[in-house]
């Protein structure tokens, strides 16, 4: 709280959204997006969107089995997830996360 001070952030401004297992698991919402990420013009990539991402168990561990799986190398968070959200279309996908929901109304006042 100390930094937060520092940085004239206000507790007024805080809040505390948990994610259940990992921002991956928001990503796996959305297989195309992941798909975008994945396809070459000579070898499109077909990943199906998971219906209850917050259930997966590991869903990082999930990312990096399709990435070895369609490209033979794994999943770097700091790189890859950054390049999901860049492809995803809109937010629709994403808000069958509640904690997601959560998180988009905290930080936009709204979804």
């Amino acid at each position: 709280m100390n930094s937060l001070a520092t940085a004239g952030v206000t507790p007024e401004n805080v809040y505390l959204v948990c994610i259940e297992e990992e921002l991956e698991a928001w990503l796996l919402a959305d297989g195309r997006a992941i798909s975008a990420v994945l396809s070459k013009p000579t070898h499109p990539v077909k990943v199906k969107d998971k219906k209850k991402p917050e259930g997966i168990k590991n869903p990082k561990k999930q990312l990096n089995k399709i990435f070895q799986e369609n490209t033979g190398h794994p999943y770097v968070d700091r790189q890859h997830a950054k390049m999901i959200v860049e492809k995803l279309e809109n937010l629709n996908k994403l808000r069958r996360c509640v904690t997601f929901v959560r998180f988009a109304e905290k930080i936009t006042g709204g979804i």
